[in-house]
């Protein structure tokens, strides 16, 4: 339907609708725009954390590998703080992951494969073997590290650290050859529980 125009003032106004229209798309455009620079800026950084993630993992697991080696040899520097600092360093790790995880930027296929290793430490064991001051051998347990190291990196993520105590438990109740996707499920569904208390905390702070 056409509107007639009888005045420079209705053609002022038809022109006023005109810009505004072309205005608000031009937002939309824009908006749309920002939002796949975020979701590309997001993706980009999710998979710098990533790789830096299992970089510092690598470290990690090299330097407990080192410490086998290095025990086989009877290496007397190898002491108490070499365990402490290397379950530190794990523990402090995951929590790094988790709060990575929970805010969003990481997919839940790759947590819950980072996952399944810890689940195979608590259930087969991940002991770091050391010389104490006499010169005995010694161990600190995966389980005591994480009773006496662990809770207290995760003591101020109290979800994070409730869904490491229910880990352990289905780590302790489950065998080591249990079929793997039986265990995957398993870790599938304690991320599941967890995140979605997370989130619920969440709603409640807000």
């Amino acid at each position: 339907m056409l509107v007639p125009i009888r005045t420079w003032e209705d053609l002022s106004a038809i022109a006023t609708v005109c810009s505004l229209i072309v205005l608000t798309a031009a937002l939309i455009v824009a908006s749309i725009q920002a939002l796949l620079q975020m979701r590309q800026f997001g993706r980009e950084r999710a998979f710098d954390q990533y790789f830096r993630f299992t970089n510092t993992f690598s470290v990690i697991s090299n330097d407990f590998h080192s410490s086998v080696v290095r025990f086989r040899k009877n290496d007397l520097t190898l002491d108490e703080r070499a365990a402490v600092s290397y379950f530190r360093r794990y523990w402090q790790l995951q929590l790094q992951q988790w709060e990575f995880f929970v805010a969003g930027l990481m997919p839940n296929e790759i947590y819950m494969n980072w996952m399944l290793y810890a689940l195979d430490y608590f259930t087969e064991g991940r002991d770091f073997r050391y010389f104490g001051d006499d010169r005995t051998s010694c161990v600190l347990t995966f389980d005591d590290a994480f009773k006496t190291i662990g809770r207290r990196v995760l003591r101020n993520q109290k979800n994070c650290l409730a869904f490491f105590e229910q880990l352990r438990a289905a780590g302790q109740s489950v065998a080591p050859a249990e079929d793997k996707n039986q265990r995957r499920r398993e870790v599938g569904r304690l991320v599941r529980l967890t995140l979605a208390d997370e989130r619920a905390t969440e709603r409640w702070r807000l």
